[in-house]
């Protein structure tokens, strides 16, 4: 679905329709808290507390041992759209690459970078900017 996206004009969006699993959507929910995974700006290389966190969401992941994880890039609203809907599919990507050295099967991840089109917060301050820099995890069937 990601890679449709990236490739069709902006002014289209693509919904995969993945279905979502409650109970052990909540478990990766409550690992991750209110944090953010963290990247450098304008790229997509982590931070060490995005490291951290990764860490951290790495062993509820390992228990879910074959179910998909869709692993979704945002971004704020800053610069072309075009080229955040690339940084938040590169940034998820990053995170696909990390989980994979942490064991988690690289074939149940898929990724998808939604750039600027779903913010979580308004991108009228710094902080709602940084809010919308994020990324995203779904247990998927």
């Amino acid at each position: 679905a990601g890679v449709i996206a990236s490739s069709l004009n902006s002014t289209y969006t693509v919904n995969n329709g993945l279905r979502v699993v409650a109970s052990e959507q909540n478990i990766l929910d409550s690992t991750l808290g209110n944090r953010i995974v963290e990247f450098e700006t304008g790229k997509a290389t982590l931070t060490q507390v995005g490291k951290n966190i990764l860490d951290e969401l790495s062993q509820p992941l390992l228990k879910l041992k074959a179910k998909k994880l869709e692993i979704i890039g945002h971004t704020d609203n800053q610069g072309l759209r075009a080229s955040n809907i690339g940084l938040s599919h590169a940034r998820a990507e990053t995170v696909k690459v990390y989980l994979t050295a942490k064991g988690i099967v690289p074939e149940n991840m898929y990724t998808s970078g939604l750039g600027p089109d779903r913010p979580s917060a308004s991108n009228d301050s710094s902080e709602g900017r940084a809010r919308n820099r994020r990324i995203e995890f779904r247990i998927v069937q």
